[in-house]
């Protein structure tokens, strides 16, 4: 099996795919990273192909605008702006990479190309959701997304095909449907499949920090908590979304708790100039960094609240747009973290949480519970029994 990985968004988007595809890679199966310019060193460390669907030029104009998704209105309008003027791009980039034995796995909403190539080749095409809150509600959900990719961005996706040499679509429900088994990057402890979801989702587990991340922290990093031991961790992820206020409420709550901080983000000029208790980094392998932390203060993405949990400490989710205030309140109903909108960070609610969260037996045991059960699920080829149960059916066909 050779699977093509076909992703498109920020960084926290994309490593799902690394990590899985590295986990097909060790289970003797081949796989090929198509996504944005910039990831090709950890694709290659991951043992997997890599073939870029943009320049760093566009993806930096991506990344600069993903704010909009964090917005119903504003979805359509960076699909239309930012990402349908890849496709036809990713499209030759996916079927350049094409072999006899290929399938695909892809992003959803981002995945105009892969619909394409599957349809244009007659590939066998599977999904990877990356949070809960894309598979629920689905019937309200599909409602939405059929409006949005058949009424608003129908015209652009028409024209697309037409410089591919395909008809127009006749049926939008059944070009956009998805495949009747798919996975999720959550364990279904964290979200167990309801009524309302999107049928044959099968959750397995975070897609945890992988070997090819595991990288030596760096030595401002290993100074820093030498001199500081057990910080907390500050994060807003890798989209250009968060303001100066996610970066001052997380210092603030740990300065008032008396913690010294590592502060990680692409964003450096974002962060206040607070003295010798705070590092700022632009990057870190959070597989190495969390399990010496006391707690994670983060945005509420998944790929930051799993590696948190496996790491077995608590989290404060500052939550903001998107799957995270969901993601947030599961972290809460674990017993494994607090979570605070954004109309409270300027309040003492973060202050008084962070507290709460380091002080708490309850939620320390439950937090090394977690870590304990979460390690347990990485130990094998996550995913990969789900892919090959798939595409083994489909190719069987």
């Amino acid at each position: 099996m050779h699977v093509l990985l076909y992703c498109s968004g920020s960084a926290g988007d994309i490593l799902p795919f690394v990590r899985i595809g590295g986990s097909i890679v060790r289970s003797g199966h081949s796989a090929t990273l198509v996504t944005h310019a910039g990831y090709e060193s950890l694709a290659e460390k991951a043992g997997l192909a890599y073939a870029p669907i943009d320049s760093a030029q566009q993806y930096a104009e991506y990344l600069s605008n993903v704010s909009a998704l964090n917005t119903p209105g504003g979805i359509g309008r960076f699909l239309q702006d930012f990402s349908l003027p890849l496709a036809e791009g990713s499209v030759r980039a996916i079927e350049s990479e094409l072999r006899d034995n290929s399938v695909l796995l892809s992003c959803p909403t981002f995945d105009v190309p892969a619909r394409l190539v599957a349809e244009r080749i007659g590939l066998p095409i599977m999904w990877l959701f990356i949070a809960p809150v894309q598979v629920a509600q689905w019937n309200l959900r599909a409602k939405i997304r059929l409006a949005m990719f058949r009424d608003v961005l129908g015209d652009s996706i028409r024209q697309i095909r037409a410089n591919l040499g395909m008809s127009e679509i006749t049926d939008w429900d059944t070009w956009l449907a998805y495949s009747a088994s798919s996975i999720g990057q959550w364990p279904r402890w964290f979200a167990e499949p309801a009524e309302d979801w999107l049928s044959g989702v099968e959750p397995i587990g975070f897609l945890a920090d992988n070997e090819a991340e595991r990288v030596q922290l760096s030595d401002p990093i290993e100074q820093f908590l030498a001199a500081n031991p057990a910080p907390v961790l500050i994060t807003g992820g890798t989209g250009d979304y968060l303001d100066e206020s996610f970066f001052a409420a997380g210092l603030k709550a740990a300065r008032h708790n008396d913690l010294p901080s590592i502060v990680v983000t692409r964003y450096p000029d974002r962060v206040e100039s607070t003295g010798g208790r705070v590092l700022v980094a632009e990057k870190a392998p959070f597989g190495l960094l969390m399990p010496r932390c006391s707690c994670a203060i983060h945005h509420g993405g998944l790929g930051t609240l799993g590696a948190a949990a496996g790491a077995g400490i608590p989290q404060l989710i500052l939550a903001f747009g998107a799957d995270r205030p969901d993601n947030g309140k599961r972290a809460i109903d674990l017993g494994i973290g607090q979570m605070v909108e954004a109309r409270e960070w300027k309040t003492d609610r973060p202050t008084m949480l962070l507290r709460q969260l380091l002080t708490s037996q309850k939620t320390r045991l439950r937090c090394e519970q977690i870590g304990r059960v979460t390690s347990e699920e990485q130990a094998g080829f996550p995913g990969v029994p789900e892919l090959e149960a798939f595409f083994g059916s489909e190719s069987g066909r």
